[in-house]
């Protein structure tokens, strides 16, 4: 689960904060299914929805790890969790 703080709950309801939401689902829906062009699609959506940038990092981090696998592919039995090898 990634969990982010979203602001008051008229920021929730808003049309932008759903949109985001659901490109997020999406990319991460891509993502678990080895769907990479799905997933970095999905990252560029969000990232012209997100104009103020706040889900930047979040899109950098995921985009690094998809084209990591294109290259070098997880293993057959991969569940999605990326295991961090440094601090």
């Amino acid at each position: 689960m990634i969990y982010a703080i979203a602001g008051r709950e008229d920021t929730a309801r808003s049309g932008r904060f759903q949109r985001l939401r659901n490109l997020t689902i999406e990319m991460l829906a891509c993502y678990r299914t080895r769907d990479w062009d799905g997933a970095l699609a999905a990252i560029d959506r969000g990232r012209k929805t997100d104009e103020a940038n706040s889900l930047e990092l979040l899109y950098n981090l995921y985009e690094v790890r998809i084209r990591d696998y294109l290259e070098n592919p997880p293993p057959e039995d991969w569940n999605g969790a990326f295991a961090l090898l440094t601090k």
